[in-house]
């Protein structure tokens, strides 16, 4: 994380955490435009894929292209940077989860039939 805050604050002004608010992300900055984005951190030591939670997911959905995954690769020796803009159009989602509340409004009366 800490890595991933000084490099982006190298083009980004305002780059701070907010890990700790469960907003689905963990940094917030102003790009060179003045717009805020939203950017959650992923660390690997080796390359492999990347899941977002449900909550981060939800980030994504959201904030679209203003919300980007920082993804640090090849930690501790030779850490390198990636950023993935809009991962909700760039990413794969495999899973629906439909909450109690919206399957039981959606009763079918076998007797109107």
């Amino acid at each position: 994380m800490h890595y991933a805050q000084q490099a982006l604050s190298t083009q980004w002004s305002n780059v701070k955490p907010v890990e700790n608010r469960n907003l689905g992300y963990d940094l917030e900055a102003d790009d060179d435009s003045g717009q805020r984005v939203h950017i959650e951190v992923k660390g690997l030591t080796q390359d492999g894929d990347i899941s977002l939670s449900p909550n981060e997911t939800l980030a994504a959905d959201t904030y679209g292209e203003s919300l980007y995954v920082c993804v640090v690769s090849g930690i501790p020796e030779h850490p390198q940077m990636f950023l993935v803009v809009h991962p909700a159009l760039n990413g794969r989602k495999e899973r629906i989860t439909l909450p109690v509340a919206v399957w039981r409004s959606f009763r079918w009366d076998l007797d109107s039939e």
